[in-house]
Formats: structure tokens, sequence, C-alpha cells
């Protein structure tokens, strides 16, 4: 590691506006000398103010050291540039989120956000509560969210066994979806048939069945269908 911080300082000796910067900054947060990091990523940051990773690094070493007093310069420009993308949040909780109920539906309350959507944290808990505490576990549909059922929704089903929920919602897609997305959305329709014939679907919501010993889990599941659905159908307004 010696040899390698010793040829990056040498690099920017030689060229002060080179990139090395930032994988040195980066082998000295990894050897722990942090605040030798700090410094390198404020001197490359002033020459190349676009580097985004440099910025999160140097966040996140201030941050570790107890000086989030002092990020709010770096966050600013971060936090712009990130808001104006509100699609970027959505699709990062359709593509990388469908393991994570709580991963997902926070990504997509940040994409309804930065779109300028009223909907507060408060009433999304609310929601949830109330459909918790109904009768069914459900709350009835209004409007225009009485109808939308998405893929995100459809993931989390499969991935928690129920594979005739999933299919159901991945074969009204598939009818409806741009061709670009049929193939896969084809595929997806077949593998979780294939399941289903194959007995791997959850019938009935039995803990001996599933293998898991979860009280109230329909009701669950159905709460965080209901809580999806008004954030699908938020984003689409």
């Amino acid at each position: 590691m010696e040899t390698k911080i010793k040829w990056f300082k040498e690099v920017l000796e030689l060229e002060p506006s080179s990139k090395v910067f930032f994988p040195l900054a980066r082998l000295y947060f990894d050897d722990g000398e942090l605040d030798e990091a700090v410094s390198v990523l404020r001197h490359g940051l002033e020459r190349d103010p676009d580097h985004m990773e440099a910025k999160f690094l140097l966040i996140e070493i201030l941050m570790g050291t107890g000086q989030g007093d002092v990020v709010r310069g770096e966050l600013e420009s971060i936090v712009s540039l990130l808001s104006r993308y509100p699609g970027f949040w959505r699709a990062w909780a359709d593509n990388f989120a469908p393991n994570s109920v709580d991963s997902a539906l926070a990504l997509n309350f940040l994409s309804l956000h930065f779109q300028g959507s009223q909907v507060s944290w408060s009433q999304v808990i609310e929601k949830g509560l109330f459909a918790l505490s109904s009768g069914d576990g459900r709350e009835a549909p209004v409007g225009d969210e009485a109808g939308p059922r998405t893929r995100t929704m459809a993931d989390l089903l499969a991935k928690q066994g129920d594979f005739k929920g999933a299919l159901s919602i991945y074969e009204e897609l598939a009818a409806s979806c741009p061709e670009s997305e049929k193939a896969e959305l084809a595929a997806l329709v077949e593998e979780v048939r294939s399941r289903l014939e194959a007995g791997e679907a959850l019938k009935g919501g039995s803990s001996k069945e599933s293998g898991f010993s979860l009280p109230g889990k329909e009701k669950l599941l159905s709460a965080l269908e209901t809580l999806a659905k008004r954030l699908e159908a938020r984003v689409a307004l």
C-alpha cells in the first residue's frame, strides 16, 4: 500500500489535476489515515468538482468522524443533482429493492417527494396503520388508486412465495406492456407458472406448508400491497 500511495502522490505532484487523487484518498481511507484522505479529497474536488464518488467518500468520512456540521457544502450539489431526477429513485426501487419492502417504499417515497408530491411520511404511516387495523387488512381502493398492480409488487409476492398472486400480476402486465418488455414478462410468467405446477406455491397461508410461523402474514402482505399501490398510483399522476 505504501508503494501505491507514493506512486499516486508522485503523479499528483507532476499533474495536480489528475484523477488519481481519488484512488489515493481511498487508500488513505482504507488505511485509517482519515485526515490525509480528507485533505486529498478536498484538494482534488477543487480541481474536479463534478467527481461524485469523491464527494460521497468525503461525506462518508466527515459523518463517520463526527463532522456532520461541515458537510452542507458538499451535500448541496449532490442533492440538487439527484432531486432533478425522480425517475432514478423509482427505477432503483423497481429494479434493486424488490427483496426489501422497506427499501422499495422509501425509494418510491423519495421519487414522489422529488416530483413535488404533497404526500407525507405521516400519511403513509397513517394509511398503513389503518389497513392493518381494518377488518380484512385492506383499505378500500379509491378512484384512480383502485387499479394499479405493479412489477415491484409482483416481484415482492414471488419472493414471499405467493406465486399465484405474482403470476396474476405478471400476466396482467404482460398483456398490456410495451413490446420491448413483452419477452421479459413472458419469461417471468413461464417461470412462476412452472413453480406453481411444481407445487412450490404457498397455499392458504398455512405455516405448516410454507415453513414459516408468522401470525397475520396474509394481513401484513395485504397492507404492504395497499401501501405500494398508493405510492405507485401517486407516481403515475
